[in-house]
């Protein structure tokens, strides 16, 4: 009879684990996106792709930042909500005072909305 007890209680702490897993997985948004460069020297693709780092702030939650692919391309699960979005790369460089460095891009707001996929790209626009 104990060891019944046991296994029954073993059983309801795995489902209660397993149920917590589940609807804290269930309750995020999915953001798909690419990071491009749109201009820039003639002879090369006006739009093009850059491998670079996006950065979501929203929420009552720390910044969550993703690394995009070599083709620009990243994805993150997120709760839902009101993000800002910025993004930066080490191959785009601000010129200040002599120094070039990585700046993060201006941000832009976008909403995760649960058991949802919302598409974005980012651009640089460069002379």
């Amino acid at each position: 009879m104990k060891r019944a007890l046991v296994l029954i209680c073993l059983a309801s702490a795995l489902l209660g684990a397993c149920s917590a897993a589940h609807s804290s997985y269930a309750a995020k948004g999915t953001v798909t996106g690419r990071l491009v460069i749109d201009g820039g020297p003639s002879g090369v693709p006006p739009i093009r792709p850059v491998q670079g780092v996006v950065r979501f702030i929203g929420g009552h939650q720390p910044p969550v930042t993703v690394s995009t692919n070599a083709a620009g391309v990243f994805w993150v699960q997120l709760p839902p909500g009101r993000y800002d979005v910025s993004d930066r790369s080490p191959h785009i460089l601000e010129e200040s005072g002599g120094t070039s460095r990585q700046e993060w891009s201006a941000s832009v707001p976008v909403t995760i909305t649960e058991h949802h996929t919302t598409a974005i790209t980012l651009t640089w626009f460069v002379p």
